[in-house]
């Protein structure tokens, strides 16, 4: 930790991924603002056939489920980027707590997603995205 200013924590995710938390230690340096997650979920998963975030995991759970709960898990507000006319996948991670927000131009690539994502939470003091 650069300057003392940072603590770490580490968690494990509902999938057993590890996640590190970074927390500012020095009031100084605190705001209001908190870091968001950004899910970038808007791909067509074509590799995988189709419909790869729907996709359950061996607990029944989707594959999208299980990267919102680890994310929400870390105490994240999390924004998924999702392509327009996705309902199916904006209806499960809503209802698993998330925000959605369509990106029009998702097609483009998942640089054009992570940029949407980023202009939905200007206000964030950081992302992390997975």
């Amino acid at each position: 930790s650069c300057c003392g200013l940072w603590r770490e924590e580490f968690r494990q995710g509902t999938t057993g991924a590890a996640i590190i938390i970074r927390h500012m230690t020095s009031a100084d340096h605190v705001s209001d603002r908190m870091p968001r997650a950004i899910l970038l979920a808007a791909g067509a998963g074509t590799r995988f056939g189709g419909g790869k975030l729907l996709h359950p995991l061996d607990d029944g759970a989707a594959i999208a489920a299980h990267a919102a709960r680890n994310l929400i898990e870390a105490g994240l507000d999390v924004m998924a980027v999702l392509r327009p006319g996705d309902f199916p996948l904006a209806e499960l991670l809503e209802s698993e707590g998330c925000t959605v927000t369509k990106c029009p131009d998702a097609a483009q690539g998942m640089g054009v997603s992570l940029a949407h994502g980023v202009s939905m939470t200007a206000d964030a003091a950081g992302w992390v995205v997975a």
